[in-house]
């Protein structure tokens, strides 16, 4: 293989295969269950129109390899290809459901934590280590460990140490519109959450409250990077 630029000014880069490449062994029992799952998800859209299939794919997995040029340039041109990239957002909604089942189930706050993260590192396994994958999955580790310390400001010290790492593993981050906007929806949920939740627990139940918190608030601290760039929001 040879190494080829991925862009002007990446640290990364590609291989190009010059040559027929080899099976040399069977998926481990992990990359067999994802492609299992991966080929389930397939299935079970295959009934549907093709350029549905593909967005599903794209917003459950970040899937694109579907999607045609047109419905590629309609997401762009729409502003809406960021649905199908996984993102924090992906995160939020698998984590949320989890946690949603175990407050049912009474079980304790660090139980509750531990199930989230087992279905964070679980999603992140299925959809691949992509960078925004990486990106999105430590923000969101960084959420957890806020929640189960407690306090904004263990949470915000928790976020910020966890920018720091990543912007010094992969300085190319900083230039990174998604990684702006995860940062800013994770500190966004670490300060305002629980206070929006609680106004809202006056009008509403107390799980949606917070469920429709966690949602209004990621979207207000992301909204001023999605207009700065003249995204529609």
């Amino acid at each position: 293989a040879r190494v080829l630029p991925q862009s002007p000014g990446d640290t990364a880069a590609r291989l190009q295969l010059l040559t027929v490449e080899h099976i040399v062994a069977d998926p481990g029992p992990v990359a067999a269950t994802v492609e299992k799952l991966r080929s389930g998800l397939s299935t079970a859209t295959a009934t549907g129109s093709p350029e549905a299939a593909a967005l599903v794919a794209g917003i459950a997995l970040g899937d694109e390899s579907g999607q045609s040029p047109q419905l590629a340039r309609t997401m762009q041109v729409s502003g809406l290809s960021h649905l199908t990239a996984v993102s924090g957002g992906n995160f939020v909604v698998v984590m949320g459901v989890v946690l949603l089942l175990a407050r049912w189930g009474r079980t304790p706050l660090p139980g509750q934590v531990v199930l989230a993260a087992g279905a964070l590192i679980g999603y992140a396994v299925v959809v691949g280590p992509q960078p925004s994958v990486l990106r999105a999955a430590t923000m969101a580790g960084a959420g957890l460990v806020g929640v189960l310390l407690g306090g904004r400001s263990r949470g915000l010290a928790v976020l910020s140490g966890c920018v720091t790492a990543l912007l010094l593993v992969s300085p190319d981050l900083a230039r990174s519109l998604g990684f702006a906007l995860s940062v800013a929806a994770t500190a966004g949920l670490q300060l305002l959450a629980a206070p929006s939740g609680r106004v809202l627990g006056r009008v509403m139940p107390g799980r949606l409250a917070l469920a429709v918190a966690v949602t209004v608030v990621a979207h207000a601290a992301t909204t001023p990077l999605l207009v700065m760039v003249g995204a529609p929001v």
